[in-house]
């Protein structure tokens, strides 16, 4: 049962609660400059659930053309990486709430 209850908190409710709290920072935000637009939300939020991913890409020289051309490549990188991550963390706590009524469910009917 304890598992169960874990397994839920750490895969369902606590992505949730980081995507609420980074929708309702950078709705904010954007709405304070009169920015009404979902897709801006999306992505600003994808480049949280991104960031750990950023740089991966090396850097090719050194001149400041270059650096330049792979750190923004990297962003970009990161923004879509993190858009991903983000539908999939929707996409699995979707998934986890029936599945753990199912085994809650089971788990009741067992004993």
């Amino acid at each position: 049962m304890d598992i169960i209850k874990n397994d839920f908190l750490q895969k369902t409710i606590k992505p949730l609660i980081w995507l609420i709290i980074w929708y309702v920072i950078f709705r904010y935000f954007l709405a304070r400059y009169n920015i009404n637009n979902y897709i801006y939300t999306l992505i600003c939020c994808g480049f949280v659930f991104g960031i750990t991913k950023m740089f991966i890409l090396f850097i090719p020289s050194l001149d400041p053309i270059s650096i330049l051309s792979s750190l923004i490549i990297n962003i970009i990188a990161g923004i879509i990486i993190g858009v991903f991550v983000l539908i999939f963390q929707i996409a699995r706590a979707i998934w986890y709430i029936p599945l753990t009524l199912y085994r809650l469910y089971k788990n009741y009917t067992s004993t």
